[in-house]
């Protein structure tokens, strides 16, 4: 596996990744402010809801895509495939938004509540199967083009629906307008799979396609557990609290939500290249276990520490004072965010191996565990209460994934890193508090810069993930 490869398509996905999620979250902000504890609270409801039938209409094949065409045996069945997969994604649009439909029947609630569901529900299932699409790129390591194709959209998307929300057009019509650029964005995505791999990318064939829906049967349950677990805090807190809580607690998520790119971005980096090893060389595996394990404790020790270092001043700054019953909340979820490095890896690495059904069992029990701890937390702490659930239930999904790899959870020289991570860790909270910078420009480079000199004094992490990551950073630097 090439490191350097590697780092150099992570560069490019993160980069991307970091341009196209900084457009949705000034959306995401914009939103909060036009529209209030009311408006943002409508709109994260929709998307918790609709988020079960976005799932559906993936039903897998992101990851299935990624597994299936980075093994392909020949560039003939290559081809083949990627105009099944099209044409399978287009048929789960048209049963997912029936599915829709049925739904907004069926959630009690006045006009705009309804409206808000039909539109943020297509808007997820459009933008899906723009994600499927550029599952096809990142299975040929082709990540520079897939995320770029992916920043582009976000910028239209957000572009456009922010001149309607300040032309004073109300909730409805801004979402609407996120579906119109979305459907636009379709036909440009296609024209550049069939340009990239002169590949046909409409072939229908039913037989085939339930053969690929069947194969991509666990991955799309657990998929689907996931989505209704991490949900559901939103969910019930809405229920019992009313959506003035579930905006609350959700403007904390959300900045949980836009930095989980990067664990998933570091996933999704290496999953082409383990599936490869595991089917041409398997006896590597722990090898590269370990050393993901060792990268991931280095990079998610000061990302969590540093995020609930900054919570006051980052909710204060983007949110504003209405939303202040958010920043314990971040604090607390900032411990949530370190986890979401490990839980990445594991899945990949289940996938990976084959092993999807214990992949999917994982997040069964998650979902129960989610439920159980919701219903008993939400209602004697109330947002807190959902913030202490998720975490609880990481923590067991992580133990659970880590017991069925233990064949491959070789931990080489990972306690020196846990421990020179820690330190560092410590040493950028109490310095920084001790130097009292309440500015955050301020702030982060002096955390980064304090970690990264504490952690280079071990001489193993400066001549290996240090010196790798240095090296690569001054060659992006001189193209």
């Amino acid at each position: 596996m090439n490191s350097s490869r590697i780092l150099k398509n992570l560069a490019a996905l993160v980069g991307s990744k970091i341009v196209g999620d900084f457009f949705l979250f000034i959306l995401f902000v914009t939103i909060s402010r036009k529209y209030g504890q009311e408006g943002i609270g409508v709109y994260s409801f929709a998307i918790a809801i609709t988020g079960y039938i976005a799932v559906i209409s993936d039903w897998g094949l992101y990851n299935n895509t990624i597994k299936r065409l980075s093994t392909s045996a020949s560039s003939e069945s290559f081809r083949y495939d990627i105009g099944i997969i099209i044409s399978t994604r287009l048929i789960l649009v048209v049963c997912a938004t029936l599915m829709l439909y049925l739904l907004s029947l069926l959630v009690p609630g006045d006009k705009t509540l309804t409206l808000a569901l039909l539109i943020v529900g297509f808007f997820q299932i459009i933008t899906r199967f723009h994600s499927g699409v550029f599952a096809i790129f990142i299975s040929q390591d082709d990540m520079p083009l897939a995320s770029l194709l992916e920043a582009c959209l976000k910028l239209f998307n957000v572009s456009f629906c922010l001149l309607v929300i300040f032309s004073g057009a109300e909730l409805i019509l801004a979402l609407i307008s996120l579906v119109i650029t979305s459907l636009l964005y379709v036909g440009t995505v296609l024209y550049y799979l069939r340009k990239k791999y002169r590949a046909a990318t409409i072939k229908f064939n039913l037989r085939k396609s339930y053969f690929i829906l069947k194969e991509s049967t666990h991955n799309a349950f657990a998929s689907l557990l996931f989505q209704i677990s991490s949900r559901l805090d939103v969910i019930l807190l809405g229920l019992f609290l009313g959506p003035a809580s579930a905006g609350i607690y959700n403007v904390a998520y959300r900045i949980i939500f836009m930095l989980q790119f990067l664990p998933h971005q570091i996933s999704i980096t290496i999953f082409p290249s383990i599936s490869k090893v595991y089917l041409e060389n398997p006896s590597k595996l722990p090898e590269f276990f370990a050393q993901g394990l060792n990268y991931l404790v280095l990079i998610a020790t000061p990302i969590a520490l540093g995020l609930a270092l900054i919570s006051l001043e980052l909710i204060t700054l983007v949110f504003g004072s209405e939303f202040d019953g958010s920043i314990v909340i971040l604090q607390l979820l900032s411990i949530l965010l370190f986890l979401m490095f490990f839980t990445h890896f594991f899945s990949m690495f289940l996938m990976s191996c084959n092993l999807e059904k214990a992949r999917m069992r994982g997040y069964a029990i998650c979902l129960v565990v989610s439920l159980i701890t919701n219903l008993i937390l939400i209602p004697l702490f109330g947002t807190i209460g959902a913030a202490i659930s998720v975490i609880i239930t990481e923590v067991i999904l992580i133990s659970y994934f880590w017991i069925k790899l233990s064949h491959f959870a070789h931990t080489k020289d990972i306690s020196k890193r846990a421990f020179f991570a820690i330190m560092g860790g410590i040493a950028l909270v109490i310095i920084t508090e001790y130097l009292n910078l309440e500015e955050i420009m301020f702030k982060v480079p002096a955390a980064i810069l304090i970690y990264v000199l504490v952690v280079s004094s071990c001489r193993d992490i400066r001549q290996n993930e240090l010196a790798l990551i240095f090296s690569r950073l001054v060659k992006l630097i001189r193209k």
